[in-house]
């Protein structure tokens, strides 16, 4: 029974650092979005544009995220499950499933693959 027990508590601390290693780099990559948007010009700056494409409208409409969309944003283009995201930012996957559901019509995209191109875009920025 002794050993099951700090087996178990071993299994636990192993399990908070990893959750804990994982919201940190969450967190930086949250950070690194953050400032690859603030170092874009504003809307006003650009200039007009002829017919933006697909993926530079997309790339505005980022600007509209929520800082937790963003977090959400990162982790999906570090190409993690709904339930890894959940667990790396402390939520149910249904909360993660939401928020991705959102960042899908928000961004104008159909697919994770999409949302990890256009997080990629904005990070080489």
């Amino acid at each position: 029974m002794l050993q099951a027990t700090a087996e178990a508590r071993t299994a636990l601390e192993d399990a908070a650092i990893a959750a804990a290693v994982a919201a940190q780099r969450a967190r930086s990559l949250t950070v690194a979005l953050e400032e690859a948007l603030a170092s874009l010009p504003a809307p006003e700056e650009r200039g007009p544009s002829p017919a933006p494409s697909a993926s530079v409208a997309a790339d505005q409409r980022a600007d509209a995220l929520s800082p937790r969309e963003k977090e959400v944003l990162a982790l999906v283009a570090e190409g993690r499950s709904n339930k890894a995201i959940a667990e790396a930012l402390y939520v149910s996957p249904n909360t993660v499933k939401t928020h991705v559901a959102s960042l899908l019509n928000k961004l104008n995209v159909e697919s994770r693959v999409q949302l990890a191109a256009i997080a990629a875009r904005r990070f080489a920025n």
